[in-house]
């Protein structure tokens, strides 16, 4: 699924480009530039390397906890400043709707700028 643009007058509008997860797997480096991740059940989409400008937000679509992998060299900076080891992972409390948004804006950094629903360190 490709991204559209919408224009009216003299305002362009991007649509968002929905990604859908139904099994633990790696997330594409094309679909970390704004997309939304879809995640249908307890599984672990593992991020591309961190590279800056790179961004996406990660929503469960049912009461399944999930959890959000990074690569191995890079390491996520939670919501709240904590900053985690390389390779741990962040995961969901378990309920329908809990989302986890990321960005980079250093190599090897995500940095966790949005959550709905506690999200700890999974290890």
């Amino acid at each position: 699924m490709g991204d559209k643009l919408l224009t009216r007058g003299l305002t362009t509008i991007k649509k968002v480009t929905i990604t859908s997860h139904s099994a633990t797997e790696n997330v594409t480096v094309a679909s970390m530039y704004g997309n939304i991740h879809v995640i249908t059940g307890a599984y672990i989409p593992t991020l591309p390397a961190a590279v800056i400008g790179m961004s996406g937000l990660f929503r469960a679509s049912t009461a399944a906890e999930f959890s959000l992998d990074c690569n191995g060299s890079d390491h996520f900076e939670m919501f709240d400043g904590t900053v985690m080891s390389a390779g741990e992972k962040q995961t969901s409390g378990g309920t329908k709707n809990e989302f986890i948004q990321v960005y980079c804006e250093s190599a090897n950094t995500w940095i966790t700028i949005g959550q709905n629903g506690p999200f700890t360190n999974g290890g």
